[in-house]
């Protein structure tokens, strides 16, 4: 658990720094992700991560532990929630679907904690640098970049075999901006069933 000290200190995720987090951050939880198992050293754990955002950033969480369900819970049913005690480090851009070259590693068998909160950032207010669609042209490919637009053709989810035989959901959704652009955008997986929800 994170010291009592850290758990009172309100920081925004733009001020966090390298190393083990000296303030707590509330944010929004968005892109949870299911837990995984894994096995390190002979000894079985969990993770699983989510996307964490206020006003001033996002920030890809990874969460680990011996048994995270009630943890899991927390963040799959509160808008917002404190998290502290986890170590800010380097991202994985495999991993990593945020603009942020940092991210935060929480061990809650260790110091990190995660609440839920009452307390709800307004992430509206964060300065979001939207690229135009008809910008995407000049966009370097698997760079992520965040679109603002407005849904004009949903095709429901599909399942599809991918080259490594295995069954997935499909869905494609064409976005349309204020230039009247279009593209076209597909979601695989349980994102699949957000796009059409």
């Amino acid at each position: 658990m994170a010291s009592t000290i850290t758990k009172k200190m309100k920081g925004k995720i733009s001020g966090l720094k390298l190393g083990y987090m000296n303030t707590a951050v509330t944010g929004l939880v968005t892109e949870l992700k299911a837990i995984r198992f894994y096995m390190k050293n002979d000894v079985r754990g969990e993770v699983f991560s989510f996307v964490l955002v206020d006003d001033s950033a996002e920030m890809r969480v990874s969460v680990f532990g011996k048994d995270l369900r009630s943890i899991w819970e927390v963040c799959n049913t509160s808008d917002a929630v404190r998290i502290a005690g986890g170590m800010v480090k380097t991202s994985d851009p495999r991993y990593n679907s945020t603009n942020n070259p940092m991210e935060v590693s929480l061990s809650v068998d260790s110091k990190g904690s995660i609440y839920r909160s009452n307390e709800f950032p307004t992430v509206s207010e964060r300065a979001c640098n939207y690229t135009g669609i008809s910008d995407l042209q000049n966009v370097r490919l698997q760079e992520n970049v965040d679109v603002l637009g407005a849904i004009d053709t949903l095709q429901p989810p599909e399942e599809v075999m991918t080259k490594a035989g295995k069954r997935i959901n499909v869905a494609k959704v064409i976005i349309v901006d204020q230039s009247c652009r279009s593209v076209s955008c597909t979601f695989w997986g349980s994102s699949s069933d957000q796009a059409v929800n």
